[in-house]
């Protein structure tokens, strides 16, 4: 094994960056209790539960307490389908949190600290050095998503404060948290998916590397793709490819042992996503059922307001629409951001696939060195890299336009059927 650089990071020090890149999003989960990597002392381990129970408690007495006096004060002013909406929501999203919890606590320290392990055995193999660049990334989505919450959280209820005064918006504004939660669950979701989506790109960059040292297909052919900075084939080592940290060492791609390491690798990563589909797949489903219902809610409202069949108190229902449209707008753009990492990581697969092929088809490889490559082809094809919801549906852009159809359809039954 030929091994170019002087570098090499320790397991150890893998395990510690490896924790860097989710110290970020643990501290927002661990904020509503949803931190699923739990510590090993018992004693730490009591006090996670009674703060998650006290989390629970506190929320549920929170949420059925403003759903009580709304049902008691409130709801007599407003028309049908807003109080059928508001309700299924409320209940609803307090199932779904404890639903959460669940999953949590059952995916928690020990699967969790094996989960790790294997990332770390798959990085050992991958030689990645890609921790920064996750975390940077995360970290960006996170205060990006932060900011449209507190940004239309304040314009919601700024808006709803001018058209109905203070204490609705306050008997509403548990609406915020639970929408705060969903997000936190969904930016946990996706440091997940970018971790298998550099890992992914880590073999593509060894196949690229394949592709470079392999021997050129016999005859007086030039190689095109050699030439340039092809999108397929660039090889990671050479100027060009500036917005990835370089590896520390390289394998030998061409040989045979080599691309069966990959081969085992990316077997590994496929058992990592169907941790990730476990841990996730069920709380997503419920997400994304409570995200287009809030959208449905939403939109319902904005419209309701802008004819006219909801009045308002003080002034015009211009604003209140208009915040009504952002907040719909958030929920749109946190399933979009999720489905767009998920298909990102696709891409990889497809990548690594093209890049096969092409070794295959526009170089002359050894047969040893085919026969693995087809193995590893084979491999990549029969176990795709997928993420879903619990078996129903795949994440991928089709999920989008299924979603919107159904928020289109129900919100015009909402509007038309219901008074």
């Amino acid at each position: 094994m030929r091994v170019s650089g002087m570098r090499v990071i320790s397991a150890d020090r893998r395990s510690t960056e490896l924790q860097n890149t989710f110290k970020p999003i643990k501290t927002l989960t661990s904020i509503v209790s949803l931190n699923c990597s739990g510590p090993n002392k018992s004693w730490q381990l009591f006090w996670i539960v009674l703060k998650a129970l006290a989390s629970a408690s506190v929320l549920g007495c929170l949420t059925f307490y403003c759903l009580y006096i709304k049902i008691r004060y409130h709801y007599n002013d407003v028309i049908l389908s807003i109080k059928l909406t508001d309700v299924i929501q409320m209940s609803y999203d307090y199932s779904q949190y404890l639903v959460d919890l669940f999953f949590v606590f059952k995916y928690g320290r020990d699967t969790y600290a094996e989960y790790d392990k294997q990332l770390i055995n798959i990085d050992q193999i991958l030689i990645s050095t890609n921790y920064s660049a996750i975390k940077r990334r995360h970290i960006n989505l996170i205060v990006y998503f932060i900011a449209i919450w507190i940004f239309s959280s304040v314009c919601d209820f700024t808006a709803w404060a001018v058209s109905y005064g203070s204490l609705l918006p306050t008997l509403y504004s548990t609406s915020y948290i639970y929408l705060l939660i969903k997000m936190i669950s969904t930016l946990d979701l996706m440091s997940h998916v970018m971790h298998v989506e550099y890992r992914l790109k880590g073999i593509v960059n060894q196949l690229q590397e394949c592709y470079c040292d392999t021997k050129p297909f016999p005859g007086d052919f030039s190689d095109p793709i050699g030439k340039k900075f092809w999108f397929y084939c660039e090889s990671p080592s050479k100027p060009g490819n500036t917005n990835e940290t370089p590896p520390d060492r390289t394998l030998v791609c061409n040989s045979p042992q080599a691309v069966r390491w990959l081969s085992r690798c990316y077997l590994l990563l496929c058992e990592q996503c169907v941790f990730i589909n476990s841990m996730f797949g069920t709380r997503i489903l419920l997400n994304s059922l409570s995200l287009l219902i809030d959208m449905i809610r939403f939109t319902n409202i904005a419209v309701r307001l802008v004819i006219g069949s909801q009045p308002t108190m003080y002034a015009s229902g211009n604003y209140p629409a208009a915040a009504n449209v952002l907040r719909m707008v958030t929920c749109a753009l946190m399933i979009g951001t999720l489905v767009a990492q998920c298909e990102r990581a696709y891409r990889q697969r497809d990548t690594a696939l093209a890049v096969i092929d092409h070794i295959l088809v526009g170089k002359d490889p050894d047969a040893d060195l085919r026969s693995e490559l087809t193995v590893l082809r084979g491999l990549i094809q029969s176990r795709p890299i997928q993420f879903h919801t619990a078996f129903f549906f795949r994440l991928e852009y089709g999920f989008l336009a299924s979603m919107m159809s159904v928020m289109v359809t129900y919100t015009i039954i909402l509007i038309q059927s219901v008074n």
